[in-house]
């Protein structure tokens, strides 16, 4: 068995020693990464917590295929996006499917805005409250 096989292992079984190889051997590499993505150093060390952290919870999916250290950048990198997309409030698709369900709701309430209005009423709208908004 390779030695990342025996590492992941480790870590299945809950391994402190196997949990910090994998998070020294990665760490650095996936730091850089971070930092693509972050506005600054604090900001990067705060995704990449984030993605070990799921990176550990989620192990236990990892199917030995393809490589190991692709597997843990897609974490990492979906990990920095969730962090920009919060920052900057930007909606997935799913969202804006929501948005354009409410386009008709929110005009009904302003009553009497003109469509631009509308259209910056929804985007001004935190993410929080768009969904909570029916």
């Amino acid at each position: 068995m390779s030695e990342i096989k025996n590492i992941i292992n480790g870590c299945l079984k809950g391994y402190r020693r196997d949990q910090e190889l994998l998070y020294r051997r990665y760490a650095a590499k996936l730091y850089a990464v971070c930092l693509q993505y972050a506005g600054n150093d604090e900001e990067a060390r705060d995704i990449l917590q984030e993605g070990f952290i799921k990176i550990f919870e989620n192990l236990v999916h990892y199917k030995h295929e393809g490589s190991f250290e692709g597997w843990i950048r897609k974490i990492i990198v979906n990990t920095a996006l969730e962090k920009y997309r919060s920052r900057h409030n930007l909606y997935r698709v799913d969202d804006m499917k929501i948005i354009q369900g409410l386009r008709q709701v929110i005009s009904s309430e302003l009553s009497g805005s003109c469509h631009r209005n509308t259209e910056w009423y929804l985007i001004s709208l935190p993410l929080k409250d768009i969904h909570t908004r029916r």
